[in-house]
């Protein structure tokens, strides 16, 4: 036997109580939506009905560090050469993430884009440990794809547009593999999984987990920093109740749908989101935004 299936480890699809970093809200920012091109009022009020909505809560699990080496033991698994040269310098564990986007079906702001971001710094201001590997990787799923191609005067197949010169036209069908999970940042202290939406899975709703193989200095402990961000697809032809009476449904007439990214995690308990469809709770989500950080880390001790 060459491998140990990390599936052998403690798993749980669910994020346990017991095991959550941290509960928030996810609010989008307004002068990031005015980089969008809407105007300073049109972003307040498209802020307010995503709020509004209370559709944007995330669940994100405490980091879970499994030693290797015991690990390799059980399995009967020997380290390659290579490994075994690395252990005299550095400590390996596998660190386990996890979140999960709170949606439902129906609702008029789904998760389009989703990420789980982890950051590695060292305690003690040294290296900062890297993911040595991640998984998974890269997930993709199959979509049925209609193309207009032309051949360009460098006889190379371009999509068509107006004007580019193609020579020849024609509407082509292929399957394209869209990816639904990419993994970023192998070898790097800053990695995670970004998660889109497809045809056949419009929202990313759910829980989401993944896997970080970290190798740090020996005796160095480290911190690990869980973020999440997302990009919700606001649909304004569906009705949303205006609980904070700052915006009406008159105010996007001009509007069909908009991609809007939720870059700022308001810290809530279990309880506050309960009430997340409550009237005066966009006014205390953004109150916090503007003052308060989840606290989003947890540090991993080094081997004794």
């Amino acid at each position: 036997m060459s491998t140990f299936p990390i599936t052998t480890l403690p798993v749980d699809a669910k994020i346990p109580d017991a095991d959550i970093l941290y509960r928030a809200y996810l609010v989008p920012d307004p002068p990031q939506l005015q980089s969008l091109g809407l105007t300073a009022g049109l972003a307040e009020k498209v802020t307010y009905r995503i709020l509004d909505g209370g559709e944007t809560p995330v669940n994100v699990g405490r980091p879970i560090a499994y030693d290797l080496l015991p690990l390799y033991e059980e399995s009967g698994v020997k380290p390659s050469p290579l490994i075994s040269q690395k252990l005299k310098d550095f400590e390996f564990r596998l660190v386990k993430c996890a979140c999960a986007f709170r949606s439902h079906d129906g609702t008029p702001h789904p998760f389009v884009w989703g990420q789980l971001k982890i950051t590695l710094s060292s305690l003690a201001g040294g290296d900062a440990p890297i993911a040595f590997d991640v998984t998974p990787d890269e997930v993709t799923t199959q979509a049925e794809v209609s193309r207009e191609v032309g051949l360009s005067p460098s006889l190379e197949f371009k999509d068509l547009k107006l004007g580019a010169g193609q020579v020849y036209m024609k509407a082509v069908k292929f399957t394209e593999l869209r990816p639904t999970l990419t993994a970023f940042g192998k070898q790097d202290s800053v990695t995670g999984w970004e998660y889109a939406a497809t045809p056949s899975m419009p929202d990313v709703r759910g829980n989401r987990e993944g896997f970080v193989l970290v190798m740090s200095p020996r005796g160095a402990d480290y911190r690990v920093a869980v973020d999440v961000q997302a990009r919700v697809r606001e649909n304004f032809l569906t009705k949303v109740f205006s609980r904070s009476r700052r915006w009406d449904d008159q105010d996007f007439v001009d509007l069909k749908s908009l991609d809007v990214p939720l870059t700022r995690a308001v810290p809530m308990t279990e309880h506050e989101l309960q009430f997340r469809f409550a009237t005066g709770f966009a006014d205390l989500a953004l109150e916090r935004a503007g003052a308060a950080k989840a606290e989003n880390t947890v540090v991993i001790a080094a081997a004794r």
